[in-house]
């Protein structure tokens, strides 16, 4: 099928715009122009975004909710609330870098912190939290921090942690200078709002927990930064095959973002695109995902 028109459901996500943005308010981009949406989309790389897999979209879900680039740009302009209408700006009050916390690993995962930098575009590094996760038996956990002798409870459903009980925790440990913190489990995570296990969960104090517990290291990485996403006002995409799908597809995931998540990203981080992609190009021929590798090749060279 030509893919060389976008849908009604693409275009809404991509080319939103009924009023001039005021670029003042954000801190990284106030001096910059705006980018031609031509240099996240335009029909000679139609081919390199298809739509979603069967599964990526949860049955019933409306097909005309995407957010749009101006509807992201507006979240930006209001202060984070219970709503979820407003978020955190990058830069403001210092916090500029993304925390990488791996609770249980004696040598952390230095590729995967590698990676967060290169997709999210902001300086990432590894963050000791200075918490233990104690699991005595089934139905007990807490968190430990010894060098301040305090203990947390946490909560478990079926001998699994209750990730909103991990949050309550960690966001006490976010660095002052850190955008979002992303902690690292072993553990499997039970998300009480929807009476299921998860990989990865984000809330909107700036914290993403992440379960290692059978994932393979492709999906890792791609639950990380769509979790990380997440804890920046993303929401989930329904235009294209993306990394902010809904559901988890397992390997079949895409690993990159679609044009209209893009063009949001380098929004607020101001990332060099091109760079990027090299950057993401290297690392999937360090972790032998051929396929990945071959599509960043493919994008860069579009340009």
């Amino acid at each position: 099928m030509s893919r060389t028109r976008l849908t009604k459901l693409q275009h809404k996500a991509l080319c939103p715009l009924d009023r001039p943005i005021q670029t003042s308010k954000w801190k990284t981009l106030s001096s910059k122009p705006q980018t031609p949406i031509s240099e996240y989309w335009n029909p000679a790389i139609a081919d390199l975004y298809p739509q979603p897999a069967p599964g990526a979209i949860p049955e019933g879900d409306e097909k005309d909710v995407s957010q749009s680039f101006l509807e992201f740009v507006e979240m930006g302009e209001r202060e984070p609330n219970e709503e979820g209408t407003g978020r955190f700006q990058i830069g403001a009050y210092g916090r500029e870098k993304i925390a990488v916390s791996f609770l249980h690993e004696s040598s952390p995962d230095e590729r995967l912190v590698r990676f967060i930098s290169a997709f999210i575009g902001l300086h990432t590094e590894i963050h000791r939290t200075g918490l233990e996760l104690k699991t005595p038996t089934k139905r007990k956990a807490s968190f430990v921090d010894k060098s301040r002798c305090l203990e947390f409870p946490l909560r478990k459903k079926c001998g699994q942690l209750d990730v909103f009980s991990v949050f309550d925790v960690v966001v006490e440990y976010i660095p002052s200078n850190a955008y979002s913190l992303v902690l690292y489990l072993k553990k499997p995570l039970f998300d009480p709002t929807i009476e299921m296990n998860v990989t990865g969960r984000a809330c909107g104090d700036r914290v993403a927990v992440i379960s290692t517990h059978e994932q393979t290291r492709r999906e890792l990485f791609i639950t990380s930064v769509h979790e990380l996403l997440h804890t920046m006002g993303f929401d989930h995409c329904e235009a294209w095959a993306c990394t902010m799908n809904a559901n988890d597809s397992g390997e079949g995931t895409t690993i990159e973002l679609c044009p209209a998540d893009l063009r949001k990203l380098h929004f607020i981080t101001g990332l060099d695109l091109r760079e990027r992609w090299q950057k993401l190009h290297r690392i999937c021929c360090e972790e032998g995902w051929v396929q990945d590798a071959d599509w960043f090749a493919q994008r860069t060279s579009s340009e």
